[in-house]
């Protein structure tokens, strides 16, 4: 059986816009990072958070995740 917790929306919400990342989301909140993505949609779909926060984040992410395998193949670590 799956356990379920509550998570503050506020304070997620805070977080969202102080710019803390996915993963220290998926740290804070204990949850995957599927569960983080769903969360993200059900914050935009109540119209807690805007589509256009939501779409900056995916790209912010996306380019993380592009550098990150760039540096891998290069042989070298990225430290931001």
């Amino acid at each position: 059986m799956q356990r379920q917790h509550s998570i503050n929306a506020r304070e997620l919400i805070a977080d969202i816009r102080l710019g803390v990342t996915d993963f220290q989301l998926i740290q804070k909140y204990s949850v995957s990072p599927r569960g983080l993505e769903a969360l993200l949609r059900h914050l935009v779909d109540m119209g807690l958070i805007t589509e256009t926060e939501l779409e900056e984040r995916e790209q912010f992410t996306d380019s993380l995740i592009i550098r990150g395998f760039l540096a891998s193949r290069r042989g070298t670590i990225v430290l931001d």
